[in-house]
């Protein structure tokens, strides 16, 4: 939606741009006159360049909306990754402790602890 707005403004001003230059070429030399129509057209050209800059950024700032899109993304896969390794250490730790109530001789060594 913005980006339509901005368009339709560089439009505009583009078109208010010929309509004055097309005006100013018809119009014989008549001193103040033509200076503020040139002030004015030098003005149109700044909003003009002004306008381009900020459609500029707005493209960035999608871009950078849609790279912080896939990060929200990957924190939320690497979330889901680690509550399975802990659902599945849990698991283990289970496992083991029943191992030992069975066969308490043959459980083997926990690989979460580290040392000897």
């Amino acid at each position: 939606m913005k980006m339509r707005t901005l368009l339709t403004g560089l439009a505009m001003l583009a078109l208010l741009g010929a309509f004055l230059g097309s005006a100013l070429a018809q119009r014989p030399a008549s001193g103040p006159e033509d200076e503020r129509m040139v002030q004015m057209m030098k003005m149109m050209e700044q909003m003009q360049d002004q306008m381009k800059q900020m459609h500029g950024q707005m493209a960035q700032m999608k871009q950078m909306h849609g790279q912080m899109a896939q990060m929200k993304q990957m924190h939320g896969q690497m979330t889901q990754m680690k509550q399975m390794h802990e659902q599945m250490t849990g698991m283990m730790q289970q496992h083991r402790a029943e191992m030992q109530k069975v066969c308490p001789g043959a459980a083997a060594p926990d690989p979460t602890k580290k040392g000897g």
